[in-house]
């Protein structure tokens, strides 16, 4: 223990633990928090040493985690099928769009955009109740198919086949025009999400999802309210996937329904 204070940075030989703050900290030794901030470090520092052309792929990279986080707390965490999550990435992208024509600020918009294909993924998620497995994944399925046939109709919301124009946001007059300065808005949301998505394990909530996905009756017959926490990651999950196309739609500034189709969620 005393070489442990006098090394802070060392490797962990064992975990100490004394009180419960430090059991509930995120991270318990000062080596974990120390690898946590260097790497943050190198995550924005690594566009200044890199063409435009790799800083756009990490652009991609970034929208793309957002996504597979939405996706992973579903799958991963409470082990819901779905292939519908790139119809709820572009009823993100669509609304962000949306409502950026309608006057609001990007900074406001995002945040609504979730939220609706939040509400959206909990409607589509209400059959998790009673389906499983290769059920559930046709009504994801058919989730994909609906969405995509609202896309390429309305045209008052998405623009239809004649697709949409988003412009980019700006932060105190500065208009995110560059790779650079777009990449650390989609890295700073990518790593607020994540830290979200991981403290969110460690709650009631996230407990559930784990419980649900080993196994459902057991957790049921501890108390679990199964239609709710499946209802409830659904709609978290599809939240990430609205964030994320609301970051994307603005990047690429031309959106159209074809984007947004089932090999986007098989991605």
């Amino acid at each position: 223990m005393q070489r442990l204070l006098r090394y802070p940075f060392a490797l962990e030989c064992g975990v100490y633990i004394t009180t419960y703050e430090q059991d509930h900290a995120l991270h318990q030794t000062p080596l974990a928090v120390a690898r946590g901030w260097v790497l943050v470090a190198l995550l924005y520092a690594i566009p200044w040493f890199l063409p435009n052309y790799y800083v756009s792929i990490l652009n991609m990279v970034a929208i793309y985690t957002i996504a597979a986080l939405g996706l992973n707390l579903l799958t991963g965490v409470t082990g819901q099928i779905s292939v519908g999550h790139g119809a709820f990435t572009g009823m993100g992208a669509f609304t962000v769009g949306y409502l950026m024509k309608q006057g609001l600020p990007f900074w406001v918009a995002m945040p609504l955009a979730g939220l609706t294909a939040a509400a959206v993924g909990a409607l589509f998620g209400l059959p998790s109740a009673r389906l499983k497995g290769l059920y559930l994944a046709i009504a994801s399925l058919a989730a994909q198919v609906i969405l995509t046939f609202f896309f390429t109709r309305a045209d008052w919301f998405t623009g239809g086949i004649h697709s949409m124009s988003v412009r980019r946001p700006s932060f105190f007059g500065h208009t995110l025009s560059g790779e650079r300065s777009y990449f650390y808005l989609a890295l700073t949301v990518a790593l607020l999400l994540g830290v979200f998505a991981q403290n969110l394990l460690r709650t009631r909530i996230g407990r559930a999802f784990m419980a649900v996905r080993d196994r459902d009756l057991a957790a049921e017959v501890m108390g679990i309210d199964l239609f709710r926490t499946k209802v409830t990651a659904f709609a978290l999950s599809a939240f990430y996937a609205g964030i994320a196309g609301a970051i994307w739609a603005p990047y690429v500034m031309i959106i159209s329904p074809e984007q947004f189709e089932i090999h986007l969620s098989i991605e």
